[in-house]
């Protein structure tokens, strides 16, 4: 039998049994979608030539502890019109550009990668990089552009037209969470989360919460809080956690329950959709 584990928190603390229950088991894998081609092109800064890029981007299968993943490859080129090969523009001065390539998944932002467009330079060199998300990258847009603002703001017309590029949608989610709110009182309340690995075994799990508020207890779990930011750890009983079965941590705290959307939970690095 496991004791409780006494938890310095706000000099107080609370103990409780782990709670394990089975449920289905998922794939073993996020499969790998096949490479899809795209394009995109932008008038030149001096407005006498077009620049332009081709390429293929993949999404990878992946497992644990590997991140969801994508592969770029492309080229770039400078097109003047009714010509094969850049001549020379009149005398003006030539703004940087670059390939931006923007990441969502979830209809969330993941991240940006840019491929710098150096001006006067011919040919250009093919490229090729990999962008890694802490959650299934579903879409990828990518547009040629003009650099921004120092203080990294833009403006319209920055860049030229967009291509995106759509995966089909995570079949399965990695792993998932259970966020109720068993009782509430005028000055507090009490929060249970149950962590479930859908995939593969978790060799460790976490939740991150933004509370105006202070925790006071917590159960079968540890907690770190800076400010308004709390970060709940498993103890060394319970960190890691069979596919198909959960863990459960409690934990009073002072003033309104955060909501859900306050709420992150993540096995093995991989972001966990709410049940």
């Amino acid at each position: 039998m496991n004791h409780p584990r006494i938890l310095p928190v706000a000099l107080a603390a609370a103990a409780a049994l782990l709670t394990v229950f089975a449920a289905a088991p998922a794939n073993a894998a996020h499969p790998e979608s096949e490479p899809q081609s795209f394009s995109a092109w932008a008038p030149g800064s001096e407005e006498c030539t077009y620049l332009g890029t081709v390429g293929e981007i993949s999404r990878r299968a992946n497992h644990t502890p590997e991140k969801p993943r994508v592969e770029v490859t492309g080229s770039r080129s400078v097109a003047v019109p009714g010509g094969t090969e850049p001549e020379p523009c009149p005398p003006v001065a030539i703004a940087p550009q670059q390939i931006e390539f923007t990441f969502s998944g979830a209809g969330l932002p993941l991240g940006e990668h840019s491929v710098p467009f150096p001006a006067n330079t011919y040919p250009l060199p093919d490229y090729a990089f990999a962008f890694e998300a802490p959650t299934w990258i579903d879409a990828v847009e990518i547009a040629i552009c003009q650099e921004r603002n120092p203080d990294g703001s833009t403006w319209p017309g920055r860049c030229g037209d967009s291509h995106t590029i759509e995966f089909d949608a995570d079949p399965d989610p990695y792993c998932e969470y259970e966020y109720t709110i068993p009782n509430v009182w005028g000055s507090g309340y009490q929060a249970h989360i149950g962590v479930t690995p859908l995939v593969e075994d978790a060799q460790w799990w976490g939740v991150e919460i933004d509370l105006p508020f202070t925790i006071h207890h917590i159960w079968n779990a540890d907690v770190t809080q800076g400010g308004s930011h709390v970060i709940i750890t498993p103890t060394s009983w319970n960190n890691t956690i069979p596919v198909g079965q959960s863990a459960y941590v409690g934990f009073i705290g002072s003033g309104d329950p955060p909501a859900p959307s306050d709420i992150r939970v993540h096995v093995n690095g991989v972001d966990c959709v709410e049940a």
